[in-house]
Formats: C-alpha cells, structure tokens, sequence
C-alpha cells in the first residue's frame, strides 16, 4: 500500500513541475500568458473557531463515548506568497501557526505558570497550493501542513468522528481536487503517524466524489482507508477499509428552503489484523440521511443499519494498547456493541443520530451554528434506546472565506481537551 501512495504522490510532482505535461495529462488546455507574468504578491488569512460542546451520555453509561463538557477558542493567522503564472494558473506558498486555548485549563503547579501562554501555540501550518483554471474546470492541488478546512467533501461521523477533528486539526500530507459545475472530486494522503517508540507508523487515505445528473439527482462515494503498521517495539499491521456509494435525492435551493434531501447509501468495511491471521472481514449496513434546512432553521437525521463497521475495537496489540480510536476514526456509536465488540461483530444493530440546529447567515467571513443532538443504540432483537445527548454552539470567522467566496460551515471543531478521549 504504502509502495503504490509513494508511487502515485512522486508521478502527481512530477506532473506539477510542467505545467505542459500537466495539461496533457488532465486534457485541459494550455494556459494563456497574461503581458504580465509571474506576478508576485503578498496574501494572508485570518481563521478564529469558538465551540462550546457539551455531551452527557450517562444514560448508556459512558460505554461508547463518555460525558464530558468542551470548550475551547482557536486562533489560526496565516501569511505568504502568490505568484500568478498566467490568467489560469497560480501558486501560492502559506505558513501559519494554531493558537490554541482550552477554557478552564490552568498549570498544575506554580513552576508552570510561566509556561501556560506558550503551550498555546499548538501546531505549525506550511503548504504549498496550486490553482489550475481551464474553461469551467479547476484543479487545486495542496500539499503540506494545511487545515482540514480545505477538504470540501462531506464525510458522515462513520469515516471521521468530532474525537478526530479534536486531536487530528490539520492535515499532513496531499490533497487533489476537481471541481466542475455539477460535480467535485477529491482524493488526500493524510500521514497520521511515523514510526517511533511505541508509535505506529500510520496513514489515511481519502477520496469524495460527487456529480449530479439531474437537478434534483446526484450520486457519489465516500472512501477512507486506514493503514495501520508497526512501532519500534512492536508490530502487526491492521488495515482499516470503509467505502460508502450513496444516491441523494431533494429540490434545487431556493430562497428560502437551503436544505431539503435524503441520501441512502451502502456502508461497506474491509478490516484485517495481519498478525492474528483473521483474514478480511466484510461487515457492512445500510445508511440513511435527512436533511432539512428552512431559512436559519435545520435538522438532520442519520440512521445505520447492519453489522459494526468496527470489529477489531476492542482488540489489544502486542504493545498492550486497545485498537479503540487509534484504528477507528468514526464515531464509537458505531460499535453498536459495547464493550465486547468483537464477539457482537457478526451481529446487526442500529445506530441514529438526530440534530437540530440554528444557523443564521451573519455574513460571508462570519456563521453561527447552535444546536442539539440525540443518539439512540439498538442492539439485536431489542429496542432502540437514547445513549446520550449534545448541546453544541460553534462559531467561525475567515477572512479568506471571503474573498473566494467558499461558503463556512462551522463544524464543531476543536482540539484536544487534557489529553481525554472523546
């Protein structure tokens, strides 16, 4: 696997260096040069996420996730260079840094008082970007330290959890994306661990795509694949695949109704611990979605059906450490089982997710989203019942947000609260 991302990253650069070559391999045509070239200019960004998350899950008695409050500001200031090449293509080069403040978090003792402003600073960004335009069609390449806001796919809580987005912020590795009018395409490289003591060397991969026939049709995929290997002290490879093609269907946006669709889909695993010899196992469910948004008013449900995409939970490695959310990135709901995943693996049960929510259109840098949510389990031949509950109020500001006109969607996210899982 890791032969074939080395390969596929080393013919992507080498594509990147001609832009010629470039275009002959996507079939867009040649750029047109402006009198002008290779123009040079100075661009910056400014990023600032409030959340505030509360998650009471008593009534399953912390078994998938425990209670716990989150509440955390960051900010993220970025700047560098863009050099315009021609009309259709540019480059640009950022660095950054993540500032991060848990609320509430004080130093232990009074030796580490002096140190408490300077763990703020969380975590280095620097990235190249490339932005190609040819007709309707671009092509943006990133590829560095960059923030998981570049990602434009939607990826449900089965692929990548709020637990994830807390400790995993920014990506580390390659992003490629292709945007048409009535689609978009994504695959990324995100390199979440290099081998070490009693650390796993340890990569995702990615991909999203979405194209719709109709106005009120589409079709698309979701796709993320966990390569799990050895630390210095330690080995056993495990792989980690969820794929999940899906058909949505709902009215065009109009003025005042931003959301009203459902979306079904087939969520597909292929898991394998290499050392214990279990072979592949293929557990998969049904899942289905709806969405419904009017004015600043929405809610959305999710409901899973089938086998637990997350069979090896439970198990401990040769290192003594649990799987648990080291190997899984969705959500631990999707256990449907717990604790004893693996010996429930061959059984079916169901999971739901119920949101609502409040979000006003404040402007185009600025959005406030406020809302609750409910969980409910239901393991064979019982009932469903509620597992626990969220109170949730994210707020996020970005300057470039502006000028490109992307649309912000604040998610949730936040960091690390003390080193807890989530």
């Amino acid at each position: 696997m890791r032969k074939v991302l080395t390969i596929l990253l080393l013919f992507c650069t080498l594509q990147v260096l001609s832009a010629q070559s470039l275009e002959e391999f996507f079939g867009f045509p040649s750029p047109l040069r402006t009198v002008r070239e290779n123009r040079i200019k100075w661009v910056y960004d400014i990023r600032f996420e409030y959340i505030f998350d509360n998650r009471e899950y008593d009534l399953s008695q912390g078994r998938y996730s425990p209670s716990q409050t989150l509440h955390t500001a960051s900010l993220t200031p970025l700047a560098g260079l863009q050099l315009t090449q021609s009309r259709s293509l540019s480059h640009k080069l950022m660095f950054g840094i993540d500032i991060t403040k848990n609320m509430g978090e004080y130093p232990v003792t009074e030796a580490d008082r002096s140190l408490v402003n300077w763990k703020m600073f969380d975590e280095i960004l620097m990235y190249y970007r490339m932005q190609l335009q040819a007709g309707e069609t671009e092509f943006l390449m990133t590829a560095g330290v960059f923030s998981r806001d570049e990602v434009d796919g939607k990826y449900t809580t089965a692929f990548i959890s709020d637990y994830h987005d807390i400790i995993d912020n920014n990506l580390e590795g390659l992003l490629l994306q292709l945007k048409r009018p009535q689609s978009y395409y994504e695959i990324g490289c995100d390199w979440t661990g290099m081998i070490g003591s009693m650390r796993r060397e340890q990569f995702l991969i990615f991909s999203y795509g979405q194209t719709q026939p109709l106005p009120w049709l589409s079709a698309g995929w979701r796709l993320s694949a966990t390569h799990y290997a050895n630390a210095l002290e330690y080995g056993g490879v495990v792989d980690n695949i969820l794929l999940e093609p899906f058909l949505k269907a709902g009215i065009p946006e109009r003025k005042n109704w931003k959301e009203l669709s459902m979306t079904l889909g087939w969520l597909q695993g292929a898991h394998q611990d290499r050392k214990r010899d279990t072979g592949i196992r293929f557990p998969g469910g049904l899942q289905m979605q709806a969405d419904v948004q009017y004015r600043s008013l929405g809610a959305n449900m999710l409901l899973y059906h089938g086998k637990t995409i997350m069979p090896f939970f439970d198990l401990i490695d040769s290192g003594g450490f649990q799987y648990g959310t080291d190997l899984y990135w969705g959500d631990p709901f999707y256990r449907l089982y717990a604790p004893d995943t693996y010996a429930h693996s061959h059984e079916r049960g169901t999971y739901g997710r119920l949101e609502g929510f409040w979000q006003p259109h404040i402007s185009d840098f600025l959005d406030l989203r406020l809302s609750c949510l409910v969980h409910f389990t239901g393991e064979m031949n019982s009932r469903s019942h509620c597992a626990g509950w969220q109170q949730k109020l994210s707020l996020f500001f970005s300057l470039d947000r502006r000028s490109s006109g992307r649309k912000t969607q604040p998610s949730g996210r936040t960091r690390l609260i003390n080193g807890n899982r989530i």
